[in-house]
């Protein structure tokens, strides 16, 4: 009798939690954001997130831009066009019931990138190939790119619907074919191994 009495009261009192969590869960569940320096960067960085409950979220994302390293020019042709995607799930460290979740956070990423790449020909000691008429010969390319890391960041909220985000994180990438250009941006963005990301985004929440 007493274990049933037990029983009864457990299961009165996780269903009086998970009732009391959904009520308080109810509003601003996802967050649509962009990159203020996307503008700046002549780049479009928009992302979705969407929270599970108050603790984790799930966000998606896209990215496409170019890169000049020697800046827009007729003159110099060499650029980097990269389009890609990401998925990050995000644990938060702590909860505010009634309130968009907000706080310090953590938690695996994905990324994949498609790299279109223009760079002049070049010799094995760098030496830039040129035609009869001393013109530099163009040469283009492609790689993808996918990339897996862990990430940490802080997201705040204000005025009850604005959300700032920063976020840094480390992954290992894996370029499907190596990379070597008369440009080091160029190489460091698309070489194999450990890199690093920081992010800066600015979200509506609804």
């Amino acid at each position: 009798m007493k274990k049933l009495v037990v029983a009864l009261l457990y299961v009165s009192l996780s269903t009086t939690c998970i009732g009391q969590d959904s009520t308080s869960f109810k509003t601003h569940k996802n967050t649509v954001y962009f990159n203020p320096l996307s503008v700046s960067l002549a780049t479009a960085n928009i992302s979705y997130e969407r929270f599970l409950n108050q603790r984790f979220s799930m966000r998606i994302g896209f990215l496409d831009g170019h890169i000049y390293p020697e800046g827009k020019s007729k003159r110099d042709v060499r650029s980097l066009h990269f389009t890609g995607g990401y998925l990050e799930l995000r644990k938060y460290t702590r909860t505010y019931p009634g309130k968009t979740p907000e706080d310090f956070y953590f938690g695996p990423y994905l990324q994949a990138f498609y790299d279109e790449i223009t760079d002049y020909q070049f010799t094995k000691d760098s030496g830039i190939i040129r035609d009869d008429s001393g013109t530099p010969l163009p040469q283009s390319f492609s790689v993808f790119i996918p990339k897996m890391g862990v990430m940490a960041g802080s997201r705040q909220i204000y005025f009850k619907r604005l959300a700032i985000d920063l976020n840094a994180g480390l992954h290992y990438q894996h370029p499907s074919e190596k990379v070597y250009t008369s440009t080091e941006i160029i190489n460091l963005m698309a070489r194999k191994g450990v890199s690093f990301r920081i992010g800066l985004h600015a979200g509506f929440c609804f």
